[in-house]
């Protein structure tokens, strides 16, 4: 199955699939602060159906300061996903932050603190890094 375009496995945790009824799967991409969530139920062809800005729905939780990444995703990383693309966990600059897909609500769960030292992506034991840019609608 291709990617939906202007999307890349690039192994940094920006892409992650969600199952959804019978055949249908959801991808979701975050690239710098836009979260894209695409949707599949005939195994070929992908329709967008989210566009989210992070910094804007996460502006309430005192995260809008965000440097520029300019065009990485270093800063942001997909955790984990709910069923029918209904929830995204992020790891946004070493905070852990619950997104709800449907009211693009976000609510910070976690933030690491200096004594906690970093969150490692025991994937590609990579550190978090901040900084991410503002939203761009490219594909």
């Amino acid at each position: 199955m291709e990617l939906p375009n202007g999307v890349e496995n690039d192994d940094t945790r920006s892409i992650m699939l969600s199952r959804g009824c019978g055949s249908e799967v959801f991808l979701i991409h975050v690239k710098e602060s836009l979260l894209r969530i695409f949707h599949n139920d005939n195994g070929v062809d992908w329709f967008l159906v989210h566009s989210i800005c992070l910094r804007e729905v996460c502006a309430n939780l005192g995260m809008a300061d965000w440097p520029p990444l300019d065009g990485h995703t270093h800063g942001v990383k997909i955790r984990a996903v709910g069923d029918n693309a209904k929830f995204v966990l992020l790891d946004l600059f070493g905070a852990i932050v619950f997104l709800d897909i449907t009211s693009k609500q976000a609510q910070k769960l976690y933030e690491m603190r200096q004594e906690d030292g970093t969150l490692i992506d025991r994937n590609n034991q990579s550190e978090s890094k901040k900084g991410v840019s503002s939203c761009s609608s490219a594909q």
